[in-house]
């Protein structure tokens, strides 16, 4: 992708719209295919559709460099990072293999030193934890695997982890992880990434939507996306969402019933 010189907002909202129209084109050619329902081994251009977020693509500094790297897919999984590849490394890549090196040598002191001292012996870390310095992205540091293997280059600036699966149930689509950078959170990506992702999954035929939230924001996924807690559901038809739903905490995992009937049958109620 070549670099787009610096436009004004409404040429951007422009350029976003394109974008979007040309993703939008390659889904519905995906999903044309009946075989292809509720299949996540879209291909690239199809599932950029379904992981990009219009807020993601107006937060970039350039729209048209915004990108998606898999880490793993099948028809029923799918690992992804939403990236936007920048002019500029972001990371120097001497002083990340350095920090790499040292955070490594540490861990294995701090190990070394826990079991010379007793496996039930908490040792506390010492001041010689490695410094990490300004010219390495701390996201390149969390995703070195990646950055090694040649998946995520050092202009890469990495937006959004997002891990999807259905191994459950045809019809239930699982988030099993959404993350995004520290410095863009509070910006309306989350709630544009789910809001796309929930008219998404209705075009791929999925009734329900759910993930495992933490106590921190499981009241967002409720209050603000409408999701139902799995305690709110008749204690019956919890195993349809969970394996041990009587070693779950009820409150963590929530239920988005893409189909208004669904939520009368597994809750007898509508609201």
């Amino acid at each position: 992708m070549n670099a787009t010189p610096d436009i004004g907002e409404g040429q951007k909202q422009a350029l976003i719209s394109s974008i979007q129209e040309v993703d939008k084109r390659s889904f519905l050619q995906w999903i044309e295919d009946p075989q292809n329902r509720r299949r996540l081994d879209l291909p690239k251009p199809a599932l950029r559709h379904l992981l990009i977020s219009q807020r993601v693509l107006e937060l970039a500094e350039d729209p048209a460099q915004v990108g998606i790297v898999v880490d793993g897919q099948t028809p029923n999984t799918i690992d992804a990072y939403v990236i936007e590849h920048r002019p500029l490394a972001i990371s120097n890549r001497e002083s990340l293999k350095r920090y790499i090196g040292e955070r490594n040598k540490y861990r294995e002191d701090y190990k070394s030193r826990a079991r010379a001292r007793g496996e039930h012996i908490f040792i506390l870390p010492d001041r010689r934890r490695p410094y990490l310095s300004a010219d390495v992205d701390r996201y390149h540091v969390l995703y070195y695997r990646l950055v090694k293997a040649g998946l995520i280059g050092l202009n890469d600036y990495i937006i959004n982890r997002i891990n999807l699966g259905n191994n459950r149930h045809p019809e239930l689509l699982f988030v099993r992880d959404y993350s995004d950078r520290d410095e863009l959170r509070g910006k309306g990506i989350a709630s544009s990434f789910y809001a796309n992702l929930r008219q998404v999954v209705i075009e791929m035929g999925f009734s329900y939507l759910a993930g495992l939230n933490n106590p921190r924001n499981v009241d967002y996924f409720k209050s603000k996306l409408g999701r139902s807690a799995l305690g709110e559901v008749k204690p019956e038809l919890r195993i349809f969402f969970t394996d041990n739903p009587d070693e779950t905490d009820l409150r963590n995992i929530t239920i988005d019933f893409l189909d208004a009937s669904l939520k009368t049958e597994f809750l007898g109620r509508t609201h």
